[in-house]
């Protein structure tokens, strides 16, 4: 072994063997000048201007502190890379700190696919030996994942404004081996994307038995927000190589399934509303990477919400040897079994590796690990982690990443920063179908960029989903010809000044559970712009922006120029805008869009309680007048101050929520109270068709001593709960009995039910196979119209129907009114088909999930339960303030009435 040189702390690439002239690649000579520094230390990397671009066919991996790289000025020095990669990654080991990456997760597929000659293919392995263990290191395996942000399988197969919303026809093919031999029983993530709420974007894979076996799932989201899953049996599970196929035309329904080469039929139970009856297209995918080996919203799978519970619990021993994606159908599907392209040829596992017409994303598995030389004088070799991926056969091709699985704080790295140079990524791909991250940030402390010129890829400044950054530093940096966004941001501290952001794609800047301090920012326009600045989870300071739009109206924001989401669970969100002014926008479009319904149906949370936003001397001057409003708001959640001119159009402030009252946007003075909805004219509920109990803990009533009735005291136990319908369905309580709470909601009251009691409705029955029900409740109080046989249930944080199940929208510290209706509904189209059962959720009015099964049969009102029960598992308990029950599916207008009439009979603010 050739012992390394001593570090230093100055170098200069061209003595290294870089050359400036836009031909020789320069991956070798800035990775040697790298691991020439001092490894603690860092030092300078010197990278001098020249006549053409340093070139860049694989990224540097710069896994040392404190390394400047320093050019002579951002016209002259130039790092470009070839393919749709960045030059440099930062925040990211080869391994970990203490540890290494082994190159055996590059495994010959040879050693699972016998008929591949040996050395010519390499597949993906997830959990492999630690090869060189740190002292006291017990880590059973050498965990990691293939993370691919800013690729094809992260953004779709037309980046920029389309992306997967494009999509009318979808092809999935892969292959996969299970390591341990027969695939086990319990789930197992294979790869997919999901948001930080644990949904599909726009689809993930995984393992599981259950419903049709041992099945393998396809879960994914369509643009009209509907979650849908298509199951594939797997007939075989000892099968340890796994290869399938799946086929959609989103726009007739058609779906198609091969597992091993050979047609079977796919179970559609769960595909949900609508699938086949209007056209739709995917989700798109707006923050999450695209993993194999896990199922996260983060880069290096530490996190797996809401899809599978466990996170990197599920992380099995697998080896990915094929993945591919078309936007078109490419089988042929007829009575033959065995799986054939629409040309008639039978398809092999070598067809996966082939980008074929309509494919637009491929791992053609053809490389093994590219090693690096010692960085000390007994390392080892170092695997630099890329691998790689193809689109179309002269399209963009680009390289994803191992992450390790075992990151933790330890493997931050800091210093690093860049000055005075320019970075061209994939410029020959430049257009609708670039791809890529400009510079790649991971987890890093006192990152900086000065005077850095950032162009092409799909996102400039881009991060991993991975830890918490901080600071992140811009100054007299510029940003252009982006196709998703000019910055994305996750988990950072960012600040930023003296920063230009041009012809950027869909947003100038997003971010993920970052905190924002920018000032002094000039953007102008962009071909495809929906929010000018996007963000998630994020408290930021945005001081004298100009945002210069001068387009036509098919260039202007469609959506907002800034556009901002409360998310699921960060606590007190404060955005400040001093001193902004933007332009020209879209008939639709606001200066400012509040939200908090995207997530939980805009109900607040102890940690998801509120957010403010301050607006001084802002959005008055040159603002569109002709737009909706300076700012929208969905619900009560989010509230602040105006200070500064208004001028006479567009109005200040609206509301979006439906139904929407509060508009918390104070001018001048004050913040505005938050709001229930006018009152209906009459209580809806005593006419509605089905009605078989309605029950209001404001007319409980009590036998008085001397006769008659009497008002129950504080504290008291109630017994009984009396039906105020018709049908005389009084309840009564089993165990402990409910208490009685005066003054809890609107000064009304409440029955608290804690322990182990509920009421049960000895007569309640139905006939029709539907029910609607509608709860006013703090807490999670159960709810079972039959238990022990086909009920429509209200368990701890799901309502479910035989099979069908779906989340609930939640909060432990605020009264909600809550709907639920599980109905049957023709076919239009085709009257002799069996009728579609579906399951509609609402929360203070606002819906906020939908499920189907057809084969889900007739709910049943056999003794209904209602309030809590300690089963083992949990204690769900709460309080309730009025429950409605209908032997029916009533029409959404008569929903939206009777949600109407209880949220204000409850002044529950919306």
């Amino acid at each position: 072994m050739t012992t390394p040189a001593p570090p230093v702390t100055t170098v200069n690439v061209r003595d290294h063997g870089a050359v400036a002239d836009g031909v020789v690649d320069c991956y070798q000579a800035f990775r040697d000048a790298v691991d020439a520094l001092d490894p603690v230390r860092g030092g300078t990397v010197v990278i001098p201007a020249g006549p053409d671009a340093y070139l860049f066919r694989r990224s540097v991996i710069v896994d040392r502190p404190n390394v400047r790289f320093i050019g002579e000025n951002t016209t002259t020095t130039v790092l470009r890379s070839q393919l749709c990669i960045p030059p440099l990654i930062f925040g990211v080991h080869r391994g970990l700190h203490n540890s290494p990456m082994s190159p055996a997760h590059w495994q010959d597929l040879h050693e699972i696919l016998p008929d591949q000659p040996a050395g010519t293919k390499w597949g993906y392995r997830t959990m492999v030996p630690v090869i060189t263990p740190a002292p006291g290191e017990q880590r059973p395996a050498d965990r990691a994942i293939v993370s691919l942000p800013a690729t094809p399988f992260s953004l779709g197969p037309a980046n920029g404004p389309r992306g997967w919303t494009g999509l009318s026809q979808f092809t999935l093919d892969f292959t996969v081996s299970h390591n341990g031999g027969a695939w086990p029983g319990s789930a197992t993530a294979l790869f997919g994307s999901v948001d930080n709420e644990g949904r599909p974007a726009p689809f993930a894979v995984w393992l599981g038995t259950g419903l049709g076996g041992f099945v393998l799932l396809f879960d994914f989201v369509t643009d009209d927000g509907l979650w849908r899953q298509i199951r594939v049996p797997i007939a075989d599970p000892s099968q340890s190589v796994l290869r399938c196929s799946i086929q959609l035309d989103l726009t007739t329904g058609a779906v198609a399934t091969w597992i091993n080469h050979s047609r079977v039929a796919p179970l559609l139970d769960f595909v949900n509303d609508g699938w086949g009856k209007r056209p739709m297209s995917l989700r798109r995918n707006r923050y999450a990477p695209f993993n194999l080996g896990t199922i996260s919203p983060l880069s290096n799978g530490a996190s797996a919400a809401g899809l599978l519970p466990g996170g990197l619990a599920n992380l099995a021993d697998l080896t990915f040897a094929a993945m591919r994606l078309s936007s078109t159908l490419q089988y042929a599907v007829d009575d033959k079994p065995a799986q054939r392209t629409l040309a008639g040829a039978e398809v092999t596992d070598a067809e996966w590796w082939r980008v074929s017409p309509g494919v637009f994303a491929c791992l053609p598995m053809d490389q093994p690990p590219t090693m690096n030389k010692p960085v000390t004088k007994d390392g080892p070799q170092l695997p630099d982690l890329q691998v790689p991926w193809v689109s179309t056969p002269s399209g963009p091709l680009g390289f994803g990443l191992f992450v390790s699985a075992d990151l933790s704080n330890g493997d931050t790295i800091l210093g690093n920063a860049m000055e005075r140079l320019t970075v061209d990524c994939g410029h020959p791909f430049a257009g609708a179908t670039n791809y890529g991250q400009g510079i790649a940030v991971g987890m890093v402390y006192s990152f900086r960029l000065d005077d850095v010129t950032v162009t092409f890829g799909a996102q400039g400044l881009s991060s991993y989903n991975l830890g918490v950054s901080y600071p992140v530093e811009l100054s007299r940096c510029q940003f252009g010809w982006q196709t998703d966004t000019a910055i994305y941001s996750y988990g950072q501290i960012l600040r930023a000044d003296r920063v230009g952001l041009s012809y950027y794609g869909n947003s100038a800047l997003k971010a993920v559970r970052s905190t924002l301090s920018t000032r002094d920012i000039f953007v102008t326009d962009s071909a495809s712009c929906e929010s000018v600045v996007r963000m998630y989870e994020c408290a930021g300071q945005f001081d004298a922006w100009t945002v210069d739009f001068e387009s036509t109206t098919a260039n202007l924001p469609s959506d907002s120029y800034f556009w901002a989401s409360l998310g699921a669970d960060i606590g007190p969100t404060q955005l400040v805008f001093r001193d902004c002014q933007v332009g020209a926008a879209g008939p639709q479009a606001v200066a400012v869009r509040l939200v908090s319904g995207d997530v939980n149906a805009g109900l607040a949370t102890p940690s998801r309680n509120r957010g403010w936003c301050t607006i001084e001397r802002s959005f008055n001057t040159f603002f569109d007048r002709g737009a909706t409003a300076i700012v929208a708001v969905d619900g009560p959640l989010w509230q602040g101050t105006f200070t500064g001119p208004v001028p006479a159009s567009p109005e200040l402030v609206m509301t979006t929520a439906w139904p929407g009252a509060s508009a918390r946007i104070g001018l001048n003075g004050p913040v505005p109270p938050a709001l229930t909805v006018p009152r209906p004219a009459v209580d809806p509920i005593p006419g509605l068709p089905g009605l078989i109990g309605y029950y209001s803990a404001e007319q409980v009533r009590l036998p008085a001593e001397q006769g008659g009735k009497r008002m129950p005291n504080e504290g008291e136990a109630i017994p009984s709960l009396n039906d105020l319908s018709n049908a005389h369905n009084d309840g009564a309580a089993v165990r402990t009995a409910p208490i009685y709470l005066s003054n809890q909601v609107n000064g009304r009251a409440a029955l608290r039910f804690d322990g182990n009691g509920w009421y049960q409705f000895q007569s309640m029955t139905g006939t029709t196979g539907c029910a609607t029900l509608f709860l006013v409740t703090k807490g999670n109080p159960l709810v079972d119209t039959a238990p022990g046989k086909a009920a429509l249930q209200r368990y701890g944080l799901y309502w479910t129907m035989n099979m069908l199940q779906a989340p609930q929208a939640g909060s432990s510290s605020e009264w909600v009114v809550y709907a639920a209706r599980y109905g049957k509904r023709p076919d239009p189209t085709d009257p002799k088909a069996p009728p579609a059962r579906i399951l509609d959720l609402w929360a203070n009015g606002r819906r906020y999930e939908t499920r189907r099964r057809d084969a889900n049969g007739d709910v049943q009102f056999a003794r209904p339960l209602l309030g809590s029960v300690n089963d083992g598992l949990g204690v769900f308990s709460g309080l309730v303030a009025a429950a409605v029950y209908v032997d029916g599916d009533l029409s959404d207008q008569q929903v939206e009435l009777v949600n109407r009439f209880l949220v204000h009979q409850h002044n529950i603010a919306v």
